[in-house]
């Protein structure tokens, strides 16, 4: 079965990379992946425990997820009298750790795939997992700014205090990306990264605290998530990061294969990806839907079995025709049909036909997507130049 965030990729290839070949291996890229919004109600699960027991289900969640898990919380509980939600919040990478030591927990919500990677190695989680939101970047100021800073080139000013998380945080890796590429701009000189490293006094274990760092006036300046920022907007200014120089965090949920609850773990990941129950909370928090309308903001690369590459740009892909699919269906890869949604963007053949405009249905060869996460799957030429018959396939 098909995870539900490919259907739609199958239909459009901004920000993966793309393999052409007959036996050979990807070479995935850092890039940006969505999944489908559910269009599907949340149901009340079915549990050994009953309500009047106090059934309790734990969910360990990246702390950028505290303000909009705590109001899902609260609505799952209304939803499932007699259950209790109790949530862990913290960096990703921290409860991978607990959960490798011995924590016990029902689910587990991280806000970047190398933390579900290694528990999945770890035998903590199966392949299961579903993005179900995404996240950005931005940088915080104190209200009254006393930094004097008013463009991103100025956080490599000299004399700054500039906080960030520590880079085995989602974050922190997300902002050491995000300077990485700035330094690869002339706008910014080869330098930047160094000289606002310079100025970085603290690295912070989870978002939460680089963001009461700069709201105490501990720092001039804060690298946090878009959601953080809104979630303290009084008492924050905030400095706006272009698209180009720009992250995008997926966020993967799943339910612990060891969950003392198995199924209201599952009811809680349904519930939070449901359109009606925890994608429409997301949104209110300022989190990206995770659905098929995907945010180009890297390059892809197209490479062919003979090991050729084609490198194609953002600008390119929004060139290419858009086309419009209305309610498709979507299938969890564990949890059956998901409802229906509909994808505007490129078409995978237009894609494809881009890198070589030789290519047809015809064409003796096997085309294998893969993700920024590892994620991958392979489709037919057939599948690729009719994705009408691929939606029916899957």
């Amino acid at each position: 079965m098909l995870n539900s965030r490919w259907l739609g990729i199958l239909l459009a290839l901004l920000a993966l990379a793309v393999l052409l070949s007959a036996c050979a291996t990807a070479t995935p890229a850092p890039t940006a992946t969505t999944a489908p919004t559910s269009n599907a109600t949340p149901t009340p699960a079915t549990t050994s425990t009953t309500a009047s027991g106090g059934t309790t289900v734990t969910v360990f969640a990246a702390s950028s997820l505290t303000d909009s898990f705590k109001e899902i919380g609260a609505q799952f509980q209304a939803a499932h009298p007699g259950v209790k939600v109790n949530f862990n919040f913290a960096g990703s990478q921290q409860l991978r750790a607990q959960l490798e030591q011995g924590a016990r927990a029902d689910v587990f919500a991280s806000a970047n795939a190398t933390e579900m990677t290694n528990a999945r190695d770890k035998g903590l989680v199966g392949n299961d997992d579903e993005v179900f939101v995404m996240n950005r970047l931005i940088v915080i100021l104190p209200k009254n700014n006393p930094g004097k800073i008013t463009q991103l080139q100025d956080l490599s000013k000299p004399g700054l205090k500039v906080v960030i998380a520590d880079p085995s945080v989602p974050v922190g890796q997300y902002a050491s990306q995000m300077l990485d590429k700035m330094s690869a701009d002339p706008t910014f000189g080869a330098n930047f990264k160094a000289q606002v490293m310079k100025n970085v006094v603290s690295q912070e274990t989870d978002v939460k605290q680089v963001v009461a760092k700069v709201q105490l006036g501990e720092a001039d300046a804060g690298v946090v998530y878009t959601t953080d920022a809104q979630a303290a907007a009084s008492a924050l200014t905030p400095l706006t990061i272009p698209d180009k120089f720009n992250q995008i965090a997926s966020y993967p949920i799943v339910a612990l294969k060891a969950a003392p609850q198995p199924q209201l773990a599952q009811a809680f990941v349904a519930y939070v990806l449901a359109a009606e129950g925890g994608q429409k909370i997301l949104q209110k928090w300022g989190f990206i839907p995770a659905s098929p309308e995907i945010v180009a903001t890297q390059n892809i690369t197209v490479i062919a079995a003979s090991g050729n590459k084609t490198v194609l740009s953002p600008s390119d892909l929004k060139a290419l025709p858009r086309v419009e699919v209305k309610q498709y269906a979507l299938v969890g890869k564990t949890r059956g049909p998901l409802g229906t949604a509909d994808y505007a963007g490129a078409a995978l053949k237009d894609v494809l036909l881009k890198a070589d405009p030789s290519l047809s249905a015809s064409s003796a060869i096997s085309i294998t997507l893969t993700a920024g996460d590892g994620f991958k799957v392979t489709v037919t030429p057939q599948e690729a130049f009719a994705p009408q018959a691929t939606s029916q396939r899957f």
